[in-house]
This record gives C-alpha cells, structure tokens and sequence, in this order.
C-alpha cells in the first residue's frame, strides 16, 4: 500500500512538473529567425531565455508568413514571431516590444534611383509579400497592384527577388535592412544589389492570439514576459545574445514600451 501511495504522488508531482507547450509561428527570417540553422536567430534565443525557468516551453515552427497569421489568429498557434501592430492589429501584444525593423526597397547595384516616398514608386516594377503592411507603402500597392508583383514570404524570397533585379523584371524589392545584410552575404550578392531608401522603423513583437479561450493563457504569458524581458536587457543578456549574431544592441534598439 505503501508503495502505491507513493507512486500516486509521484505522478501527481509530475503532471503539476510538465510545461504547458505553447506553439509559436515563425518565419525563416534571418538573422531573427533561423529555422533549420545551427543558430536558431536571436529572437528565438531571447525568447527561450525570457520563458527558461517559466512553467511554459515554447515550441516554434516556420511556416508561410500569412499562414502563421491566419492560424494565430485562428488560436491553432498560442502567438506568432515577429509582426508589428500595423500588419496584426487583431492580435495582442506585450507592453515591449522585441525592437524595430525597417522595411528597405533595393535595386540593381547600376541603378541611381532613390525611394523617398510612395509616389517615388510611380512608373516601377516592384517585388513584395503578401501581408505585408508598410506604412504609406502598403495603401500605394492597394491603389496601384500593377505596379506590385506579390509573392509568398518563404525561405526563396530573398534570392527569388535578386533573380527578378538581374532579369530586369522588376525595378526594386522590398525586405529588411537586417536580413538583406543577413542573406546577401550568405548568398554571395552583395555587389548586385543597392540599398535605395528605407520606410520608417516599426516596432516588432511576439504577437498572441486574441481567441476568448485562449485569454487567460495569453494573460499569463504577457504578463511573464513583460516581467522578465526588460530585466534580462539591463541583465547584459539580449546584448551577448546579439553579438552571437554579429550585431549589436543598437542594431535592435532594445526593448521599447508603449
């Protein structure tokens, strides 16, 4: 009997013992999110400092950019990797952010164009994704889609784009200033491409369902985030997290409250 009882209260402790699993969206989105690399991408490793000694593991898989939207929203993801409140407003968001990203427009090395507002783009062929929201940019492609040639947010983007550039079929591309560094090393172009302007900086999260049954988890998972993140940037942490990555701080501009 002895022996009974103390089985039952070791699978009592264990069940109170095993993290609840939060599945996580990404995208392949180096170096924030590098799925299948050694490295998986400093937002990765910052969030799996943030929730390390939490009662949550997070879990993360890549899939399409409006595919993790749409099943985030839906609840069948807990949250999603790393939207800013313009491109998913219907989401929650913690009170900091994860820091900033700027969507850039890049064109041949041989071209002198320069983008300085939406209506610079009048007369162009330009490359961008699906569910995308860039401020100004984003109500231009709506009122002028021939002038757009979408495409999935997938891991090919990047080199797809760059092919376009070099075929003439488009007149510039929009992507990131991190992951354009990022990839045109890694892929051996950065002679071909040239940064031609940038929109403004946007903030970017981990992004939460809004599904009422998924409130109170979603509650919970805010409120240790918004607990644990600030103290492990003033902690030096998210710093060396990034300098695994070759950048700096300052690169990110840290964890920013609204």
């Amino acid at each position: 009997m002895r022996y009974w009882m103390l089985f039952l209260f070791m699978l009592v402790i264990s069940a109170f013992s095993v993290a609840k699993v939060i599945p996580v969206a990404t995208v392949d989105w180096c170096p924030q999110m590098c799925p299948g690399e050694d490295k998986p991408g400093y937002i990765i490793d910052i969030l799996k400092t943030v929730y390390l000694d939490s009662e949550y593991e997070l879990t993360f898989e890549a899939v399409p950019w409006s595919r993790g939207l749409k099943r985030t929203q839906k609840g069948d993801n807990v949250a999603m990797l790393a939207p800013s409140k313009r491109e998913s407003p219907e989401l929650l968001f913690p009170t900091f952010s994860l820091g900033t990203q700027r969507m850039c427009l890049y064109t041949r090395a041989d071209s002198d164009w320069t983008y300085s507002d939406p209506q610079s783009l009048k007369g162009l062929q330009i490359g961008m994704a699906y569910d995308t929201q860039i401020e100004g940019i984003s109500e231009y492609a709506q009122q002028h889609p021939d002038n757009f040639q979408m495409q999935p947010y997938l891991s090919r983007y990047f080199m797809q784009n760059v092919g376009k550039l070099k075929k003439s079929r488009i007149d510039a591309f929009i992507y990131t200033y991190q992951s354009t560094i990022w990839e045109a090393r890694a892929n051996g172009v950065e002679d071909d491409i040239r940064l031609a302007g940038c929109a403004p900086a946007e903030e970017i999260y981990i992004a939460f369902t809004a599904q009422p049954h998924k409130r109170e988890l979603v509650n919970k998972l805010i409120q240790h985030f918004d607990q644990e993140y600030p103290n492990l940037v003033a902690s030096g942490k998210v710093t060396a997290i990034m300098a695994r990555y070759g950048l700096v701080t300052s690169d990110n501009n840290g964890p920013v409250a609204h």
